[in-house]
């Protein structure tokens, strides 16, 4: 009885012990005595990426590793040695292996002649990973590198792999990103300890600020606004008892921000400024041009009237005017043709020759008595043509003065 309550006790604590060990998350177990020379090998218990950081050299393996595995260590030297992991959440998890001289192979002779290899002087990388990636230009005579990562990126996990397997490197940098630059050091040690450096630049690029100023939604409370997002200006018609709008704007980016200008006391021509200020400071400006429905002014229309009026009554007057303006010259020139009409008879009676009251000489009169007939028919003649000729002249007067007047 005693002895199945004790296998239950063990049975029990070995439970316990698995869900501690599984509870602490990934494990690494090595034995803890080795001799030189020979290669040990380390269990590795994880469900997540981890890396296996230790100063003795790989002898077969991966340093990196996102399931249950092992990796197999060997060193011809001496000593007390370190083998940890580092998950993402930077946790610690190591064993010590100690590690004593291997025994001598004796023999019958007397004398015993021991070689000693030349160390390596090799202290080159042969690779570079970042987040399990390998950086693609990476040569192992380049020591430095440059790698940009987004803003969104808080850390990295940063692995290498050795050239020669009896050196050994150590990795040191920040744990969590800085917006900036971070830098990594990656100290590579041969066998022979001498050490060379890598640094990898890490950068966590700033955040780019939006310009985003677009308008999504732009509604006028108890109006129809023809909004479509891509015009800046709009006009809007309005009842011309409001002075101002109920304004509702939705804005494509949540980091813009935006103001309203110039909604109050609307008035005809009114502009209302919808200013858009972008997260960069970028700010852009829509318009809504206000136009209102007018008062009829009954005075203007009176006065448009009564000025319509006495104009059409000016314009009577001046015709009436000239008309009689007219009858009266007709009149006038009617009178003046009278006049020179009885003038032209005046002048174009004409005294008889034959009756003269001048004294002449005897024969001169009688010279003049004797005329032929031919003569005088010639004599009426030219009268008769001065006297057509008179009255033309006197016509043509007559209507010069007329046109004159």
């Amino acid at each position: 009885m005693r002895k199945f309550k004790l296998l239950l006790m063990l049975f029990v604590c070995g439970f316990i012990f698995t869900l501690n060990v599984k509870a602490e998350g990934p494990n690494i177990i090595c034995p803890s005595n080795v001799t030189t020379g020979n290669p040990f090998t380390c269990t590795i218990t994880t469900d997540e990426v981890v890396n296996v950081v230790s100063d003795l050299k790989v002898y077969k393996g991966k340093t990196t590793m996102s399931e249950n595995g092992s990796i197999e260590f060997k060193t011809n030297e001496e000593g007390s040695f370190d083998i940890s992991i580092l998950n993402e959440d930077y946790t610690n998890t190591f064993n010590t292996v100690t590690v004593v001289a291997k025994k001598p192979v004796t023999t019958t002779k007397t004398t015993t002649t021991t070689t000693t290899k030349k160390k390596s002087s090799n202290n080159y990388l042969s690779s570079i990973m970042i987040d399990g990636k390998q950086i693609n230009d990476f040569s192992k005579d380049k020591t430095k590198y440059y790698v940009n990562v987004t803003n969104d990126t808080l850390k990295v996990i940063i692995s290498a792999r050795l050239e020669d397997e009896t050196a050994s490197y150590d990795i040191n940098g920040p744990q969590t990103l800085e917006v900036g630059d971070n830098e990594y050091t990656i100290g590579v040690t041969s066998e022979d300890n001498t050490t060379k450096f890598y640094k990898i630049i890490v950068t966590r690029v700033l955040e780019e600020e939006s310009n985003n100023t677009r308008i999504s939604s732009l509604k006028v409370s108890g109006y129809k606004l023809n909004f479509d997002g891509n015009s800046k200006t709009y006009h809007l018609k309005i009842d011309k008892d409001d002075n101002k709008l109920n304004i509702k704007v939705d804005l494509e980016d949540e980091t813009a921000s935006y103001e309203i200008e110039g909604n109050s006391n609307l008035k005809n021509g009114s502009v209302v400024k919808i200013v858009v200020t972008a997260e960069n400071n970028e700010f852009d400006t829509y318009r809504i041009i206000i136009s209102k429905e007018q008062k009829p002014n009954y005075i203007i229309y009176v006065v448009i009237g009564a000025s319509v009026l006495v104009i059409i009554l000016l314009i009577i007057f001046m015709i009436r005017k000239k008309k009689n303006k007219e009858k009266n010259n007709n009149a006038k020139k009617e009178s003046n043709y009278n006049k020179k009409a009885d003038d032209l008879e005046k002048t174009i009676q004409i005294p008889n020759i034959n009756n003269t009251n001048k004294s002449v000489d005897n024969d001169d009169v009688e010279e003049t008595k004797v005329v032929s007939y031919e003569e005088e028919e010639s004599l009426d003649k030219t009268k008769v043509v001065d006297l057509n000729s008179e009255i033309e002249k006197v016509f043509e007067d007559t209507f010069k003065d007329i046109n004159n007047d």
